[in-house]
């Protein structure tokens, strides 16, 4: 029988034994290796971007300050390329590993190939060659995917285009629905795999497999940005409209629309079949209000919505009347649909 596999693999790549490991990002699953490293005695550097060191990260707690309180060896570098330069003294081996884990920058090829002779890679949490770029996990919810992925691959100029080294596979229980939920679950199983990864290249060296990604079956999908992306179309069926709000749903701010003459935003939504048919024109018309929560017509069935928010941050929903409309202006959703965004280390840029 012909495996497709096989004839992908490549020859192996010589890692470890490991002495040192410089992890490029930020977050919880790069703070968690990298502590996790230090326990087992390897020498470990993090270096995160300013955008990444400003975030909130547990409570009011921020990345940087995060850091700060730990005894981990880190530098918030804007200019990777500048400082990778200033750097060079560090020659990368087996045994000096580099890793991107959340990194937000683009690496150069010269970078890779001189700098880290080859020796660095790139964490990715989702499927590959099928799911490159970002807001994963709110392209997962859109799609109703819940296939979760661990994956190490050899990091290339290219979006994510490296052999793949090492991958895992698990299900996201059925209680994720908003992007926290996921994370949750994400976070743990990406850690547990790196640590696991890491673990087989400490004290010994190993030949990993490379395996070459098919580019025909590529897929790339975008960065997400919830002011500029979340504006709610109501023409789609009620359970897209779920979808959607869901998939910006907390840590973010939530989905956008209008209500009478304010923006308003939309979280906790569920859709239900108990009323269901609806004229087109009755899209986006509240027709009950319990005060804990709106039933709002959608073609296809009744979206219940459980917090709007005003664009002060108030919980408005128990003011909401029954005809009261939500809806969004057309230039709204042409945005949203035709500018992109890119983070760089200071943060969204919109093109």
């Amino acid at each position: 029988m012909y495996d497709l596999r096989q004839s992908l693999r490549r020859s192996p790549i010589k890692l470890g034994p490991l002495t040192s490991v410089t992890i490029f990002g930020g977050y919880a699953i790069a703070f968690d290796c990298a502590l996790w490293l230090e326990r087992q005695g390897v020498t470990v550097r993090l270096i995160t971007a300013p955008r990444q060191a400003a975030e909130i990260v547990q409570g009011t707690t921020t990345f940087l300050e995060m850091l700060q309180g730990s005894t981990l060896s880190f530098e918030v570098v804007e200019d990777i390329q500048s400082f990778c330069r200033q750097n060079d003294t560090t020659k990368y081996s087996p045994s000096d590993l580099a890793i991107s884990i959340g990194a937000a920058w683009i690496f150069s090829n010269e970078l890779i190939t001189k700098h880290f002779s080859g020796h660095i890679l790139n964490s990715h949490g989702y499927a590959l060659p099928q799911n490159r770029g970002g807001a994963g996990i709110s392209w997962q919810i859109l799609r109703r995917n819940r296939l979760g992925y661990c994956l190490v691959h050899c990091l290339e100029a290219g979006v994510d285009t490296g052999a793949i080294l090492a991958y895992e596979e698990f299900l996201y229980p059925p209680h994720c629905k908003r992007p926290s939920e996921y994370a949750a679950v994400y976070n743990k199983e990406n850690t547990e795999f790196l640590c696991t990864f890491f673990q087989k290249l400490i004290g010994a060296s190993e030949d990993l497999t490379e395996l070459t990604q098919p580019e025909y079956l590529s897929s790339y999908w975008p960065r997400l940005n919830t002011d500029l992306h979340s504006w709610i179309d109501w023409s789609m069926n009620v359970g897209d409209l779920d979808a959607f709000i869901s998939a910006f749903d907390e840590p973010y701010s939530g989905a956008q629309t209008v209500l009478g003459d304010q923006e308003v935003r939309l979280k906790k939504s569920h859709f239900d079949f108990h009323q269901s048919t609806f004229h087109p024109f009755q899209s986006g018309m509240v027709f009950r209000n319990n005060a804990k929560w709106i039933c709002v017509a959608a073609p296809g069935g009744t979206l219940i919505v459980e917090d709007v928010f005003s664009g002060t941050g108030e919980r408005i929903t128990h003011k909401i009347r029954p005809g009261d409309r939500f809806y969004t202006p057309s230039s709204k959703l042409d945005e949203a649909k035709s500018l992109r965004v890119s983070y760089t280390a200071n943060g969204p840029v919109t093109k």
